[in-house]
This record gives C-alpha cells, structure tokens and sequence, in this order.
C-alpha cells in the first residue's frame, strides 16, 4: 500500500505549524522516519493513522482520500505510539485477546491462534500471565508491536519502537521490521541511527516541518562522501574546527583528540576524509540546508 501526501500542512491552535506544504510518496517496504525534536515527526504520524486531519492538503492511501477512509483503514493498519500503554489491570495474554476481540478477528478459534502467534513471534510466553502493569520498559515495547500485529496489517506505523529497549532487545526488533516490510508499508520512526541503517531501505528527514530529504539510505550517505574528515588535535584547537565545521564527534587520545568533523573542505592540516556513516550524512544534510536555506534533498 502506498501513501500520496501532497501539499500537506498542520497548524496547531495558537498558530503552531507542525508540518507545512508536505509533498511525497511513501512505498512498501521500510521507511524510516527522521528529524530532531519539533521536525514533525510525531504529527505526520497521527495524520497516516487517521487521527488528526491536515489544515491543508490532501493525504492518499492507494487512491482513496484518507479523511473519508478512515474505518476500512484501521483494519488494514497497525500502530504503536511512542508512549504505548496497555490496560494495567489486564495480563499479557488477556490484553492481547481484548486488541484482536476489538479489531475483529473471527472465530474465537481464529482469535485464539493469532494471540499465540504473536505471543511467540515477540518473545512473549514466559510473561503472557503477568500483568500489564508489572512489565519492564522494553517489554511494554514488545507487547506493542504484538497488538499492532495482530490483524496482520497491510500498513505498520512505529514512533520510537526501540527507545528503552536493551541492545539484544533492538536487535530482535530489527530483525522483526526488517522482515515485515518485505511485504508491507512499514514506517518507522526513530532517534536511534543505527536502527534505521540496519532496517530501512529509505528515509523521510523532516526540518521544522518541512521535507529535507526522502531518499534511499545508500544514496544519503553518499552525498556526504568527501565531506566528513577525522585529525588528531591538541585539545586547545577543538574550538576553533567548530568555529569552522560541525564538530560529529570528539573523542581523546592520549594527549589529543580525534575528532571527526562535517567540511566541505580539509579543516587544518593532517585532516582526512572518511568513509560517512547514516549519522555523519544526516549532520552533514543539516548543516547543508542551513548553508543553501532550504531543502537539500
């Protein structure tokens, strides 16, 4: 399923803009979803998911207008929100049977099959009998994901799904993503770099609320190629290279510090250009349209 986002503005009232003049197209497969605090991101999600409405412009799934097809969308959608939480009072289990009663999945033999599916696929057996209340941060994160899987949806929307996890936690959840965008719309967003270059094949980057790169992942970083340099300084000169560039990353060593840095030039001598990663292209996209004062896509 493929979504067609033209010309697609929030307002807030008191005048908060949140996204402005929004155009795009999302695909199947795994978008991720980027941008600081305040880009956007989080009210671009209410708006896929038919929770809030555009002030302007026009949203499409597969050709139907969203704001009119609202109903048949929630059966073919998943969602889990950043702050996910589940009825305290109700077990694992329990709580999973209430999502698949309420989003209709029949018979009973049916409904009951799909909560052990997903009991297994996140990794949920040992505690389908603890309460919802007693769950540990990342396994709250986990029971999300499996009630967000439960009608087997056609569209998957994610807002910080591995924020809190552990690394082994992320790492099972990377692999989850990355196999249900095989044959979904799976939109992902995330703080955490390393999760979106290891799971998704594009990436929407959002500035202010406006579009500032949608593209694939291996085409961003290597715009960034011949832009991101490493040097060895005294600890006296770090000032004057973020006088100069965008400081990435400092780190010391012995009596120095490497630091790696985003130019479009050498900064000082003994600096050498290396091979970018996601986070070094996307410091680089920013600091980019800042220079050109607008969309660098």
């Amino acid at each position: 399923m493929q979504f067609e986002l033209r010309g697609v503005s929030m307002q807030y009232p008191g005048g908060v803009r949140a996204l402005g003049d929004l155009s795009t197209t999302i695909s199947p497969g795994v978008t991720g979803l980027l941008g600081p605090n305040g880009a956007g991101k989080s009210t671009l999600m209410l708006l896929l998911v038919g929770l809030a409405r555009p002030t302007a412009g026009t949203i499409q799934l597969n050709g139907a207008d969203l704001t009119g097809a609202r109903p048949a969308l929630y059966q073919r959608l998943g969602y889990v929100p950043q702050r996910f939480t589940p009825y305290p009072s109700l077990t694992v289990r329990e709580f999973l049977t209430y999502v698949a009663t309420l989003k209709r999945i029949e018979p009973k033999t049916a409904r009951h099959q799909r909560v052990e599916q997903v009991l297994s696929l996140l990794h949920l057996e040992e505690v389908q009998a603890r309460r919802t209340a007693h769950l540990s941060g990342g396994t709250r994160q986990r029971l999300g994901l499996a009630q967000a899987l439960l009608n087997e949806p056609d569209v998957l929307i994610l807002d910080e799904p591995t924020a809190g996890l552990d690394p082994d936690e992320r790492l099972h959840f990377r692999r989850i993503i990355a196999g249900l965008g095989q044959h979904r719309t799976v939109i992902v967003s995330s703080h955490i770099l390393g999760d979106l270059a290891q799971t998704c094949e594009r990436l929407v980057v959002l500035e202010q609320g406006r579009l500032l790169y949608h593209g694939a992942v291996d085409a961003l970083v290597a715009k960034a190629l011949g832009s991101v340099w490493e040097m060895e300084l005294p600890e006296t000169q770090v000032d004057q290279v973020s006088r100069e560039a965008v400081v990435i990353s400092t780190r010391r060593a012995g009596d120095r510090v490497l630091v790696r840095a985003a130019s479009l030039c050498p900064i000082g001598p003994g600096a050498r250009p290396v091979e970018p990663t996601l986070e070094d292209a996307y410091i680089w996209l920013r600091g980019a349209s800042v220079r050109e004062g607008g969309a660098a896509r």
